[in-house]
C-alpha cells in the first residue's frame, strides 16, 4: 500500500502563511495543519506535484543548554554525511488514524485530528529514529517554536 502523507496546495501555503524560510510564529503551522484543503495523498503524487506542499514534522532534543545532534547516514538525500539537530518525517495516514479517539476528546479546545497526527508523527518519529522507546500515548511536553517554510524542498 502506498504510503500517503499530509499535504497543503502551494497556493494556500502562499497565501496564508507567505514567508519563505524560519519563521517563530509558534501556532503558524497549527492553522495549517487543519486548513480544509488539507489532505493526505500519495507520496509519491506529493513529491512529483510541484502545486503541492508535504508537512513534515521535526523535533529538536534539548536538555538545559545542551542540543542533541546526530550524524545522518540517509544516502540518496541531500542529508547524507551532514549533522542535524532535529530528527522528523512526513506526517502520514497511520498518524491520522492512530490519533482520532484522541482527538475527538480533546476537539473541545478547538483542534482538529491533523493537530494530533501531528503531535503523532513527532512521537513516532522520536521512538524510529532515536530509540525512545514505549511513548505510546504518553504525550512528553513538545512546544512548538516556528515553522519552516523550505522552498528548496
Amino acid at each position: 500500500m502506498m504510503e500517503k502523507v499530509l499535504t497543503i496546495p502551494r497556493s494556500v501555503l502562499e497565501e496564508t502563511f507567505p514567508l519563505k524560510g524560519l519563521s517563530l510564529a509558534p501556532d503558524a503551522v497549527i492553522d495549517l495543519l487543519d486548513h480544509e484543503k488539507a489532505a493526505f495523498v500519495d507520496r509519491d503524487m506529493a513529491e512529483a506535484d510541484g502545486t503541492l506542499k508535504q508537512f513534515v514534522a521535526q523535533v529538536m532534543i534539548v536538555r538545559g543548554d545542551d542540543i542533541c545532534v546526530h550524524w545522518r547516514n540517509s544516502e540518496g538525500t541531500e542529508l547524507h554525511e551532514k549533522m542535524s539537530a532535529t530528527v522528523g518525517g512526513h506526517i502520514n495516514e497511520g498518524d491520522l488514524h492512530y490519533t482520532a479517539a484522541l482527538a475527538r476528546m480533546k476537539k473541545r479546545r478547538g483542534l482538529g485530528l491533523n493537530f494530533y497526527a501531528w503531535r503523532r508523527a513527532v512521537i513516532r518519529e522520536l521512538e524510529e529514529e532515536v530509540s525512545i522507546l514505549g511513548l505510546g500515548n504518553l504525550l512528553p511536553p513538545l512546544y512548538t517554536i516556528g515553522t519552516l517554510n523550505d522552498e528548496r524542498l
